[in-house]
């Protein structure tokens, strides 16, 4: 079974495919749109290329971070329409969608719901026998993932 978590973004978003069983990852990158397009191209953008990524593996699961309260009402509203444009990508391909709060993940992870960035990228290298840093957004799916995997 293999499940992708995202870490939904406007200008980067992450995501990873994680084999359950073997807890291995099968890929995992940053899908980029570039600032100066218009917020409708950069979304169609992300929606494109996750459906493109999906497509190319078998997956049975998705799962995100919950939104959360931002201070920036502008902020949470980019988030959540990056995250629904992920979302309709993988209903398109009839897989499950599975939400967990930040601090869920973070708990999962590191055993402390409010660990910081550098702790869950501590542990996700790990957990996943990585030797090299990844990027933020790339740790934060392979979290996220995890998460999905370890609570289902």
């Amino acid at each position: 079974m293999n499940v992708i978590g995202f870490d939904p973004s406007l200008s980067q978003t992450g995501y990873a495919i994680v084999n359950a069983e073997k807890q291995e990852i099968v890929s995992a990158g940053v899908i980029k749109t570039k600032s100066s397009n218009d917020l409708n191209e950069r979304i169609f953008e992300i929606y494109k290329n996750s459906k493109e990524i999906l497509g190319k593996y078998k997956i049975d699961h998705s799962a995100f971070e919950e939104s959360f309260y931002h201070k920036n009402v502008r902020t949470s509203n980019l988030l959540s329409q990056v995250r629904t444009a992920l979302i309709i990508s993988c209903m398109e391909q009839n897989m499950t969608v599975s939400l967990f709060s930040a601090n869920n993940i973070k708990k999962c992870i590191t055993g402390r719901g409010h660990a910081s960035k550098e702790q869950v990228l501590y542990m996700v290298k790990q957990i996943f026998h990585l030797t090299e840093n990844v990027p933020d957004d790339v740790s934060d799916a392979l979290a996220v993932a995890y998460t999905f995997i370890m609570r289902s």
